[in-house]
């Protein structure tokens, strides 16, 4: 009687997607050599007449049962079949994470998948594939490195482990561990005055640096520079921060304290004149300062700690519009409105007498020039002269009436100026008596001299 004996195939076990199937069919052993011929048939529309069918890259399509049949030189068969089992490799997942964290940041890594069902495994790695080192492996898909953290650079990649089939690893990813920058503003304290301008910045710069300002009255800016504050007031006063992050590490915030001195109000000048040339002259105002600047007509300025200036000696160089501003904390007011300053001209009289010699008895005529309309003209001599008048007379002048004649101007404006003149007056000659050498007869002809008597 013969009997067939059984094929015994087998085949690879614990397979995952991407692996190899080897199927061996384990045929009877034949004597002397008798060769088989072999059929396999099985999933997804599995053929071969291969002993040993090598099967590459399998996937669960691949998986259930493998039929080998086994013919002999008489034509007897047999079978057998092998069951086949396969896991499908878990998807590839993506490693979710930020780029960047700070010192003290906890680094947390996620899987993009989630795989359901049974066993499943996330192994965590640093480097990049196939040499990283692996620095966790989790049940849950996520992993937590609790900082703190030195400053770093490293790339983090995933795998997945489900039912003992591993996933391909996750793409790396570079995650960047920073260093907090230091925010220090260019100035930590600014003082300006109220219409000037405020400047703020931080020479901290470079790769990843932001900037955060905040400030009074709603001020805000994300420069490293800030555009100025132009035309400051004081709701422009007070504490300014400045936060400054490298790569969205924050800075400990720094201040400035900016203080807006408000500017002085504009001065009112007046000035003591109109004054005569010579005379003292003052220019003043109400306004309370630290420093007080007035300005001549010429554009000259001049500088005093009181509200009050004094020019001594008035002349027509200083004639004109002066205008002042104060300073007060550092700060300056606007330029007043003018003041106009009036110095009057002295009068500068000359004096001519008539006649050219004056003789006891005779008019003494006395002329002052010019005619200055409106002027006062006051006379005084000697023996109490006093006269009124562009011009003034002595009639029946004496010798007593002989010295100095002064003539004093006093213009409209009341400046006055002087002059004078000597005169001499000549003692006079009075006839007292004549005589004469005549005979009292007379024969003819005669010659008479005739000779007068004078005093003295």
């Amino acid at each position: 009687r013969i009997e067939n004996l059984e094929p015994q195939p087998d085949a690879s076990s614990e397979l995952c997607g991407s692996d190899t199937l080897f199927l061996r069919a384990n045929p009877p052993q034949a004597n002397g050599g008798i060769i088989y011929t072999y059929k396999w048939t099985g999933p997804n529309n599995f053929v071969s007449n291969k002993e040993n069918p090598v099967i590459p890259n399998v996937n669960s399509r691949n998986a259930g049962s493998y039929v080998v049949e086994i013919t002999g030189l008489t034509g007897c068969k047999a079978t057998g079949v092998v069951e086949v089992s396969i896991e499908d490799l878990p998807l590839t997942p993506d490693l979710v994470t930020r780029n960047n964290f700070c010192e003290e940041d906890d680094i947390v890594l996620t899987s993009s998948l989630a795989p359901s069902g049974g066993s499943v495994t996330y192994r965590w790695y640093r480097g990049v594939p196939p040499s990283g080192v692996l620095i966790g492996s989790t049940i849950v898909p996520s992993l937590i490195l609790p900082g703190p953290h030195g400053e770093s650079a490293n790339s983090y990649y995933l795998v997945i482990e489900a039912n003992g089939c591993a996933s391909r690893p996750s793409s790396p990813v570079v995650v960047r561990v920073n260093k907090k920058p230091v925010a220090i503003p260019r100035e930590e304290s600014i003082t300006v005055c109220e219409g000037e301008s405020v400047m703020l910045g931080t020479e901290v710069s470079g790769t990843g640096i932001t900037y955060v300002w905040t400030g009074p009255n709603g001020y805000a800016s994300s420069s490293q520079f800030p555009s100025a504050i132009m035309n400051a007031s004081p709701v422009n006063s007070g504490v300014y921060k400045l936060i400054v992050s490298r790569f969205g590490c924050p800075s400990a915030p720094a201040f400035v304290s900016v203080t807006v001195l408000p500017k002085p109000v504009r001065p009112e000048i007046s000035n003591t004149g109109p004054v005569c040339a010579g005379t003292e002259v003052a220019l003043q105002t109400n306004a309370s300062a630290t420093i007080y600047t007035w300005i001549s007509p010429g554009l000259q300025e001049f500088s005093t700690s009181e509200n009050r200036f004094v020019v001594s000696n008035a002349s027509n160089e200083i004639e004109g519009p002066w205008r002042l501003y104060i300073t007060r904390q550092g700060c300056r007011s606007d330029v007043s409105l003018p003041t106009s300053l009036v110095v009057n001209d002295l009068p500068r009289p000359t004096v001519a007498t008539s006649p050219a010699v004056i003789c006891e008895g005779a008019t003494l005529n006395l002329n002052a020039s010019p005619d200055i309309p409106n002027a006062t003209y006051r006379w005084a001599g000697p023996n109490s002269f006093n006269a009124v008048g562009v011009n003034a007379r002595l009639d029946n002048a004496r010798v007593q009436n002989t010295g100095r004649y002064t003539v004093t101007v006093i213009t409209q404006e009341g400046c006055a100026g002087s002059a004078f003149t000597d005169v001499e007056i000549k003692r006079g000659v009075r006839i007292i008596a004549v005589t004469n050498d005549g005979p009292d007869c007379l024969n003819g002809p005669t010659d008479i001299r005739l000779s007068a008597s004078v005093f003295p």
